[in-house]
This record gives structure tokens, sequence and C-alpha cells, in this order.
């Protein structure tokens, strides 16, 4: 009875998974967005992702060895789980080039499970779900298992901000500058993020972000953030990467 009520729950939870995908992608206001554009979307989804998604691994990996269907309530990612779903969430697969709709709806029910895990509701075809898209994402930066999420944070002598500005091109402001890779080590990727500001400088109206695979030792990058709202002032708050 009970194993009945469990593969019931289970089945139930991934049709919700599936009816919130299709309500995401049929529903609403849709925008339509180029490949550059869509490039920009998918390295702010990675940042966000990498930034939480070890712990929700970490706890799937639990929850299934130990046969519970529970997985600990992430509540302080709340928020960050809301913004992960927002990202893609004005997308389907009308609006986006065609070779990106699968990864699009990849992107969009990811981010609907780490909803379920995070609010403590997800279920075993859940989590399996998310195991199989975190370690895609870990061949897709090179990291072993072993050394899954391993942010390295920057450091003044490792990965160095040299210099910085912005340009002005046809209309579209860019935050660029150069980042070097002063480690003994490659990084398989290399993140770099800005906050974007009004005049007093503490009101956030956006981010900017880039990134660069393979940095090899003593390398630089020539970094270009693409911009799309009026800002005054901007800071570079996030330089990290995979080792």
């Amino acid at each position: 009875m009970k194993k009945r009520k469990t593969i019931i729950m289970s089945l139930l939870m991934m049709l919700i998974l599936i009816v919130s995908t299709l309500l995401i992608t049929g529903c609403g206001s849709k925008v339509k967005i180029t490949e550059q554009s869509y490039t920009d979307k998918v390295v702010e989804f990675n940042m966000l992702f990498d930034g939480i998604s070890k712990d929700f691994y970490e706890q799937c990996k639990i929850s299934l060895a130990d046969n519970n269907s529970n997985v600990n309530s992430y509540k302080t990612y709340k928020d960050d789980v809301v913004k992960l779903n927002n990202i893609f969430s004005k997308y389907d697969e009308k609006t986006v080039p065609s070779n990106k709709v699968k990864d699009l709806k990849d992107k969009q029910t990811i981010s609907l499970a780490m909803q379920f895990i995070e609010e403590g509701t997800g279920t075993k075809d859940i989590y399996d779900r998310f195991i199989k898209f975190y370690d895609k994402r870990n061949i897709e930066l090179g990291i072993s298992n072993t050394k899954a999420s391993q942010v390295v944070v920057k450091q003044e002598s490792d990965l160095e901000i040299i210099d910085k500005s912005t340009i002005d091109e046809n209309g579209s402001i860019y935050v660029i500058g150069t980042i070097v890779n002063n480690s003994k080590e490659v990084y398989s990727s290399v993140f770099i993020g800005v906050n974007l500001y009004e005049e007093d400088g503490k009101t956030i109206v956006g981010n900017a972000i880039d990134s660069v695979k393979n940095l090899g030792i003593g390398e630089k990058y020539k970094f270009k953030c693409n911009t799309s709202v009026n800002f005054k002032k901007y800071s570079i708050t996030d330089v990290y990467g995979y080792k």
C-alpha cells in the first residue's frame, strides 16, 4: 500500500512538472530573442545554477541513497530558484533560435524541478532528472564528479582584472576589460559578473555577464559584458572559475 502511494505521488509530481513546463512555454506574453542574447541568458543561468546546484545535488544523492522521498528544504535558496525560473520564462520554442529549442526546454524543466526540490516536494524521478542534468553540466565544464562545483574565488594573484571600461557600440553599452590567469593551472571555465547601478551607486538596476572556457596559465581574456538597461555606474562583483 505504501509502495503504491509512493508511485502515485511520483507520477503526480511528474505530471505537475510537465504541466508547469507547458504553461510556461504556452502562456503569457512571449518575446523573441536573438542567438547572441540567448547565449547571454545561458551564461546568466549557468552562473546562478553553478552557485547553488552543488547543495541540491548532494541532497538528492543522500535522499536516493536513503530511499527517502523528502529532501531537506532549501528555503535559503528560494529567491535564487525564483530568479532561475524567471530567466527563460518569457520564451518558448517559437521565440528562440531553432537550434536552441531543446536547450530551452531542458533549462525550463530543470529550474522547475529545483523549485520542487527547494520546497521539499520532490520525488525520486525529479531527483534523478536533476542529477542527470547536473552531471551533464559538469561534463560541459570538464569537471569530474569528485571535484564537482569546486568554485575558486578570485585572488589577487590568481584571477585578476587588469583593466576595465565601457564602450558604446551602435547604441548598446558594454562593460569591457581584461582578465588574466595568474595561477599555475588551467581554468576550465571563468565567469565575470557585473552589477549595474543608478547614480547613487547603491540601487541595482541590472546585471551583465561574460564567460570563457579553457583559460590557460598566464593567458588573458578580453571580456565584453552586454548590458540591456540604462545605468550610471557599474561594479565587477563576481570573478570566479573552475579548475
